[in-house]
């Protein structure tokens, strides 16, 4: 009786599993290069005028989102870059930061901005805490990682750090074809 109850409770959880995964799998299909993004509730905002906004509250903007995390050096390092871009093309593009890692919470967020803004005190860029709809977009996988959205709200390209140049961005908010490469490890 024991063993026959111990195999239903596995068989449950590995059905439980295969539901996440292929739930998992299925927001993850949903953005994919040439699909519309929907507007988002973004909560919990740092470093901006406001503490809430929608994708729709950067309108005539290109949007660039930029996923890191405290603990990725890799991340921050890109960090006056991102700034630097923000502020050439302030009128074309909005970069937010967004963190949905599970290991960092809001006081550590907010610790890492204090220290940071101290080294880089003209920095402007909003950093955006995680949470369900950010992590529709990207929820796992290696940082940085960046999603490009056009004015029409459509995902232009998914990409790691290499591909966030002065000349890609250019293209970006002139509304051209990007065609860069899908970031590796990435699938659609």
């Amino acid at each position: 009786m024991i063993k026959k109850i111990t195999a239903l409770a596995v068989m449950a959880m590995l059905c439980l599993q295969i539901t996440a995964s292929a739930q998992q799998k299925a927001i993850t299909k949903t953005y994919q290069i040439g699909n519309k993004v929907p507007d988002i509730q973004l909560n919990g905002i740092l470093n901006h005028s406001t503490t809430q906004a929608k994708l729709s509250d950067f309108r005539n903007k290109a949007i660039l989102l930029d996923f890191w995390a405290t603990w990725c050096g890799s991340c921050i390092k890109s960090f006056p870059k991102m700034d630097s871009l923000q502020k050439q093309f302030s009128k074309n593009l909005q970069v937010l930061l967004i963190n949905n890692s599970n290991r960092d919470d809001l006081a550590k967020i907010k610790t890492f901005l204090e220290k940071f803004k101290a080294e880089q005190s003209n920095f402007s860029l909003p950093i955006v805490i995680g949470n369900e709809a950010t992590k529709t977009l990207y929820s796992s996988g290696s940082l940085p990682h960046y999603i490009w959205i056009g004015y029409d709200r459509k995902i232009k390209a998914i990409t790691g750090a290499e591909e966030v140049t002065h000349a890609n961005i250019e293209r970006l908010v002139a509304g051209l074809p990007l065609n860069l490469p899908l970031k590796e490890g990435y699938h659609e």
